[in-house]
């Protein structure tokens, strides 16, 4: 069986090893649903998976849930986060949480929002006088393209 190690946001300077559901794969980065304590549930971060434990198997607990299939953080901010965890002396579960935003703690969804773009044309130019005198403004002064969240602040 496969097991992962996983860093929780606690005071403690190590990481708790969990049995993975058979089947489940979770690459290190990735968050997981895991029991903690008595009655409680968690959200860790799969820090490194393997076949052993120092613990016998069998005093394992079983991830609840694998909550990602991807890691979270990009190679980079992960060796980042590993190296400051080290460097500064502080638990890596506080370290790694207090990268990610809020929803992603409490173990919602990832989700990329797509943004929207409007952008200038010629045809539009023609009927410029029927447009706002901002939106005109706001698009041309961005290269042609404006973002919604930037039209919403420049009308109001």
């Amino acid at each position: 069986m496969s097991v992962a190690h996983v860093a929780l946001p606690v005071p403690l300077p190590r990481t708790f090893d969990y049995l993975l559901p058979e089947g489940g794969v979770a690459k290190a980065g990735c968050r997981v649903r895991v029991p903690f304590g008595k009655q409680q549930e968690r959200v860790g971060i799969v820090v490194s998976v393997s076949d052993h434990s120092e613990l016998p198997l069998d005093e394992l607990k079983s991830v609840i849930e694998i909550l990602d299939n991807e890691p979270i953080f990009s190679t980079s901010i992960w060796r980042l986060l590993l190296w400051a965890a080290d460097y500064y002396h502080h638990p890596l579960g506080d370290v790694l949480f207090h990268a990610l935003p809020v929803l992603l703690r409490q173990g919602k969804p990832a989700s990329n929002a797509p943004l929207w773009y409007w952008f200038a044309t010629e045809e539009g130019a023609s009927r410029r006088h029927q447009q706002p005198e901002t939106l005109r403004q706001t698009t041309t002064g961005a290269g042609g393209a404006a973002a919604r969240k930037d039209l919403a602040l420049s009308g109001s």
